[in-house]
């Protein structure tokens, strides 16, 4: 699907990432399903700015991560939830132990014009100061 048909037809961005969430992988052998990723390579800045647009700002998937012209797609699994969940519990006692001032971060989009780099993640955190990225 060529980059002028996706960014002139948000329908056809959003029945392209469709398309790549039915190439999921089957679950795992102990029942847990994978996350998926793709990565294109060769992608402008203008065009990945373009693709997030089309598809809307309040979407809970793909999540797209942009650096160096590569455009990385990626859907999350249940088990990737659950280790989101975990991770960040642990770190909050780690922030609450150890008396460190943070402002917790959800998952806001993040970019950097100036690096040409824009990133989705779960949960980040400002240490010390909010920050406008962390």
């Amino acid at each position: 699907m060529t980059a002028a048909v996706l960014l002139s037809h948000p329908e056809q961005a959003r029945a392209y990432v469709d398309s790549l969430e039915r190439l999921l992988p089957e679950p795992l052998a102990d029942g847990h399903e994978p996350e998926s990723r793709v990565v294109h390579c060769g992608v402008s800045w203008d065009f990945y700015l373009a693709f997030d647009k089309a598809l809307g700002d309040d979407r809970p998937t793909p999540r797209f991560y942009y650096l160096d012209g590569e455009l990385e797609i990626m859907t999350t699994s249940n088990e990737h939830e659950r280790l989101k969940m975990w991770i960040a519990g642990f770190m909050d006692d780690y922030f609450l132990e150890t008396d460190r001032e943070v402002f917790t971060r959800g998952q806001a989009t993040m970019r950097s014009a100036w690096q040409q780099a824009g990133a989705e993640p779960d949960v980040s955190w400002c240490l010390h100061t909010e920050k406008r990225i962390p």
